[in-house]
């Protein structure tokens, strides 16, 4: 799971990353963009989310111990 929120955090990264001039800097209109991801990392992401591995319930008085899984 932490490598995930770290692959995210990484594309976030990318997408916010600073433009290339000053011109652009001042541009303040939506732009178009790509992201290229290559297909093996998507993949990888895809089998991940299909299959979290979840803790085991904890035993006790249900959620004073906090939310179920």
């Amino acid at each position: 799971m932490r490598r995930l929120i770290l692959f995210a955090a990484t594309i976030a990264v990318v997408v916010v990353a600073a433009p290339d001039s000053a011109a652009q800097r001042a541009d303040t209109s939506v732009q178009p963009f790509k992201i290229q991801v290559p297909d093996a990392v998507l993949a990888d992401l895809k089998a991940r989310l299909a299959n979290p591995r979840l803790p085991e319930p904890l035993q006790g008085d249900g959620w004073t111990l906090g939310t179920d899984v």
